[in-house]
Parts: C-alpha cells; sequence; structure tokens
C-alpha cells in the first residue's frame, strides 16, 4: 500500500517536494546552530555544524514536516498532507550508507529523504531524495554488530561487549571507547555505554533468542564475533576507581564487575525470562549515564 501511495502522490511531485525541504532545513539550520545542547556537543567533539549532527537535524526535519502539515506554508507540503490523508506514513528511519555510516533519514512512504546529507561532508547538498528505500544506498540496521562495526569505522569507537554492567547488557548490550579530549598535547579516551538507537532498541525488547527477551542484544554478547573482546587491564581499573555508587541510582543498583561476567549476564536475561517488567528498570538506569563518560584515561 505504501509503495502504491508514493508513486501516486510523492514520485510525481518530487522536486516541488525536495523544494520544499530544501527552505525548511535552512529555518532549522537557523535555530540549531545557536541552539545550547548544539553548541555544547560541538565544542564537546571539536567539530563545527553542521558535522555529526545528522540525528539532532533529522529529528528537527521530522518535527517541522508535521508542523508544516497542521499549518502549510512551504512548497510540497501540501503534497505530504494529500499523502497522509490518503494513508500515507512519514516516519523516522535509522540506517547504514553505503556499509560506512550511520545515517538518520525520513521515510515518506516507500521513499526516503535524507536530510542531514551534509553532516560527514559540507559541501554536500543536505537534502538527498530517493524514490524507494529498497534501492537506495541506505540499509536498514537489523543488528546490534551493525552498529558496533560502522561505529568502528564511522566514529572511530572502540566497541566491547557490556559484560562489565551485566544488569544493564540487556538492553545495553554496547560499551566502547571514544576520543574524549584532543589536544597537541595527550588525547584522553573515554568509556561510554551507547545508547540513542530506538528503532534497533525497540526491535530488541521484542525479539526473543533462544527462548530469551532482548533477543538482538543476546545475540551480540553471546553469538557475535565480539563475544570475546575484552578491554584492557589498565581500563578494567580505571573503571574500578572511577565507577563510584553515585553513578546510578542505588535503587537500580548497578555496579561494575571486573573479569568475565558472561554467566552474570546469562543470569540477567534469565531474570527478564521470568519477568520482563525489569526492562523498564534497565531502561531507567541506562538513562542516568547517558552522554557521561563512565571512565576516562590519558593517552601519550
Amino acid at each position: 500500500m505504501q509503495r502504491e501511495l508514493t508513486q501516486q502522490f510523492i514520485l510525481p511531485y518530487q522536486d516541488e517536494i525536495i523544494e520544499g525541504l530544501h527552505d525548511m532545513r535552512r529555518e532549522v539550520d537557523a535555530i540549531l546552530r545557536v541552539r545550547s545542547d548544539v553548541q555544547e556537543d560541538l565544542a564537546r567533539w571539536g567539530k563545527v555544524y553542521p558535522i555529526g549532527q545528522c540525528a539532532v537535524i533529522r529529528n528537527a526535519m521530522l518535527d517541522k514536516i508535521h508542523e508544516q502539515l497542521v499549518r502549510p506554508f512551504h512548497k510540497g507540503v501540501d503534497r505530504l498532507k494529500v499523502f497522509i490523508d490518503n494513508g500515507g506514513r512519514i516516519e523516522a528511519f535509522w540506517g547504514i550508507d553505503k556499509e560506512q555510516y550511520f545515517e538518520n533519514a525520513i521515510l515518506i512512504g516507500t521513499a526516503v529523504v535524507d536530510v542531514a546529507n551534509d553532516t560527514v561532508d559540507p559541501n554536500k547538498d543536505p537534502i538527498e531524495f530517493y524514490s524507494d528505500h529498497e534501492i537506495s544506498p541506505l540499509k536498514i540496521i537489523n543488528t546490534f554488530e551493525q552498529v558496533a562495526r560502522i561505529a568502528e569505522k564511522y566514529w572511530n569507537y572502540d566497541v566491547y561487549p557490556n559484560i562489565y554492567f551485566p544488569e544493564l547488557a540487556p538492553v545495553f548490550p554496547l560499551l566502547a571507547i571514544v576520543d574524549a579530549k584532543k589536544g597537541e598535547g595527550d588525547s584522553v579516551k573515554g568509556l561510554i555505554l551507547m545508547q540513542d538507537f530506538v528503532d534497533l532498541h525497540e526491535r530488541n525488547i521484542t525479539t526473543v533468542c533462544e527462548g530469551y527477551p532482548c533477543g538482538l542484544a543476546y545475540e551480540f554478547l553471546f553469538k557475535s564475533t565480539y563475544v570475546h573482546k575484552r578491554l584492557s587491564r589498565e581500563m578494567e581499573q580505571h573503571l574500578i576507581t572511577s565507577v563510584s555508587a553515585q553513578t546510578f541510582d542505588a535503587h537500580n543498583k548497578i555496579c561494575f564487575r571486573l573479569g568475565d561476567n558472561l554467566d552474570e549476564v546469562r543470569r540477567v536475561f534469565e531474570v527478564l525470562q521470568m519477568n520482563q517488567s525489569r526492562i523498564k528498570l534497565i531502561e531507567a538506569a541506562g538513562k542516568q549515564v547517558k552522554n557521561t563518560l563512565l571512565t576516562k584515561i590519558r593517552v601519550k
């Protein structure tokens, strides 16, 4: 149905819709360039707008489109409204571009629009329209191993299975060592709990693997090529000294465990098998350390 609606209501007016999206993107850029959280993020990673702001821009553009559907102003929006009124869907899309980059795009029926096409190379056109997602270079992410592999290529992360915080592993199975600070002298590496994979997160909690809920996380932790990858002893020691009881809410009792904890991780999955309501507690605990360095280490 979505393909037929796209062919009838979107593709014949593609140029008109793209022009309207360019106008909306200029408005979004004017707002985001001066927004405090964006400025803080750019400063933290030593980047300039729009580099690295793919998700922020996509989300702002999606909000702008929905706002325009109520009070149309930009060109092409009336075409989108007719599409929606006839059963078409406009929704977020998170995927991989050419097996090299993460892309936060927008699905319009079966068409896909990269509304942040310039967040890796600022010289590119900010809007890229593909008539069908199946023939576009943007592919849906289906596994946490894909996330890990592309994060290592695209963001220069060093990704590990989260066996160090077993209570979080079913919902947050990825840890990553990232560049926390760069300068003329030593660099600083930090350890983060990888989050913000909304589409994959929703599929994870509804997927079952070997009878266990959070099946995509289970598959990554017990079956992927990352199964045997472990943090260095030096990073483990830094975690011991820096992860305090205050890191997480005491109610959640989340703590760091040194060494190989796969058996403990499996036990947490077994508990979830009996009581899936605990997933909400894990989600809440993970959010407490969102965008937080669990520990950091200076590298010469």
